[in-house]
């Protein structure tokens, strides 16, 4: 079973929702939270490129991440900076329990697939578009957890910024009584015919 927010220890603690939570090569996938003092909760979509073909899913690391290795290692180091430093008075979500989903599935975070691309040829790659899996594990332990919210502001950079794009209605559905905020940073949600016909899909 998960942990529940009141067992959390202050600082960041990593909760493994396994079932068919996972990154985008079968690596296994979690979420980071950490505890605030007051009723407000951040949930921040971490950014990093995508892929939808066999070209662009087929070089490991070098267009997106397929693990959260390098976040973990961040927060075990106490790395932080921007929202996640909760010791700058001049942060304004300091206080607040702040939820971080890190992103390594490929899909902007709101896959839900399961692919080889180029099938039959050499080189073919297999990807797990899970982000929508993950990001609903990460949803409902928020849910079980922090009840009734003031506000609830979901961010993220880039294919972090389309991710809380693609969760807001959900978080908006999930805590009707709150101000919910949604803030994207690179995510212009501008795309081509071509992509929303030939790649969108994947």
């Amino acid at each position: 079973p998960m942990p529940i927010i009141a067992d959390l220890p202050n600082g960041w603690t990593e909760i493994n929702p396994g079932g068919e939570t996972t990154c985008s090569r079968g690596q296994p996938w979690g979420f980071f939270v950490r505890p605030g003092t007051v009723n407000k909760v951040i949930l921040e979509f971490q950014g990093g490129g995508a892929c939808w073909n066999k070209g662009t899913c087929s070089f490991a690391d070098a267009i997106f991440k397929d693990n959260i290795d390098d976040i973990r290692q961040a927060v075990v180091a106490g790395h932080s900076a921007g929202l996640t430093d909760h010791e700058n008075e001049a942060n304004p979500v300091r206080d607040w329990t702040h939820v971080y989903i890190p992103y390594c599935t490929g899909d902007i975070h709101w896959g839900h697939n399961r692919i080889v691309y180029g099938d039959g040829e050499p080189g073919a790659v297999e990807l797990h578009h899970r982000g929508a899996i993950n990001g609903m594990a990460a949803l409902r332990w928020l849910t079980d957890n922090v009840v009734q919210p003031e506000t609830v502001l979901a961010t993220g950079c880039s294919a972090g910024s389309y991710g809380s794009i693609g969760w807001t209605p959900h978080l908006a559905k999930a805590y009707p009584e709150a101000r919910i905020v949604q803030f994207g940073d690179c995510g212009a949600g501008i795309i081509t015919d071509t992509f929303l016909r030939d790649s969108f899909p994947s």
